[in-house]
């Protein structure tokens, strides 16, 4: 039996994508003003440059916190695709179950059609599957 692949798109619920916008707005005006009293208050011009750096990447994170949000609010598609591969029967043909599997091997041995040596090999393997 061969699995089968499937491609899906998740995304944000609409609850979480406006706390996702309205979070990254927030840590943003915060983050940047830490930065500017960080900047302004101190004359050490390595931190200065630190503390610059460090202000545009956490813009950069807090702009890409929003502009996600954002898709997800407003997107037509959910922005975050997922393969699956899922190991199984494949699609059409379904595994008949213990029961009726059981029930077909033991008419087989009932009508001579297979030796009973055949039939307990069957009967283990098929019982020794998963339920």
């Amino acid at each position: 039996m061969t699995g089968s692949v499937h491609s899906l798109r998740v995304g944000l619920g609409k609850p979480s994508a406006l706390a996702l916008v309205i979070l990254g707005m927030l840590f943003l005006i915060f983050g940047l003003g830490l930065v500017t009293v960080g900047i302004s208050d101190n004359s050490d011009t390595g931190l200065q440059t630190l503390l610059g750096l460090f202000g545009l990447i956490w813009a950069v994170v807090c702009l890409s916190m929003v502009g996600f949000g954002l898709y997800s609010l407003f997107g037509k598609r959910p922005p975050v695709a997922v393969t699956l591969g899922i190991d199984g029967p494949e699609t059409g043909r379904e595994t008949p179950d213990f029961d009726t599997r059981l029930r077909k091997l033991k008419a087989l041995r009932d009508e001579g059609l297979i030796s009973p040596e055949e039939y307990d090999r069957k009967r283990a393997e098929i019982l020794g599957e998963r339920w």
